[in-house]
């Protein structure tokens, strides 16, 4: 029985290691296409001298600049919207976080997918955050938290708020979701 429990956790270990193998060549295919630019080549220096902000305004902040004047092109004064699109990661890990907290981590990426995208659409549309829990397939709801809109925009406002290292309004909503 432990050999064959060995034999399992080897190869999902092999399965997890081919895995992040691909997921570096990638990276490195990705990076190797501009590795000989001035500007990879500054940033690397700032990165091995430890110079954040040099790093920062030769690599990060062109980047972020094109990135926001697309989404101020194809969102023209949908700034809630521009901000989860532009941190979504930030945005994501958060609600994920507190779903999993509150009702465990089955399908919590689901629920925040869905989430999210309601989010998304009442920034753009102004669309009320409404779901259909009368739906056939209701996985991907939540049951705990996030369930009425002013929760879940309340939530976001917060995520906003921290983002910019304002945490009072972030915190007060941690305390009333518990």
């Amino acid at each position: 029985m432990k050999e064959q429990h060995d034999t399992d956790a080897n190869s999902i270990a092999s399965v997890l290691e081919s895995i992040l193998a691909v997921v570096d060549a990638d990276m490195a295919h990705t990076f190797l296409s501009i590795a000989d630019t001035r500007a990879a080549e500054q940033a690397i220096q700032y990165a091995r001298d430890g110079n954040y902000k040099g790093y920062y305004y030769k690599l990060s902040y062109p980047l972020l600049k094109m990135q926001r004047g697309l989404l101020k092109h194809a969102l023209p004064g949908k700034r809630d919207a521009q901000f989860i699109i532009e941190h979504q990661d930030f945005v994501v890990a958060n609600f994920n976080e507190m779903i999993a907290r509150r009702e465990g981590r089955a399908c919590c990426a689901d629920k925040t997918r869905t989430i999210i995208r309601k989010l998304l659409r009442y920034y753009i549309t102004g669309e009320e955050i409404v779901f259909d829990r009368d739906a056939e397939y209701t996985f991907n709801l939540t049951e705990k938290v996030f369930t009425e809109h002013a929760e879940i925009v309340d939530f976001f406002k917060s995520l906003q708020a921290l983002y910019y290292g304002i945490s009072d309004r972030y915190l007060a909503a941690r305390l009333k979701m518990g």
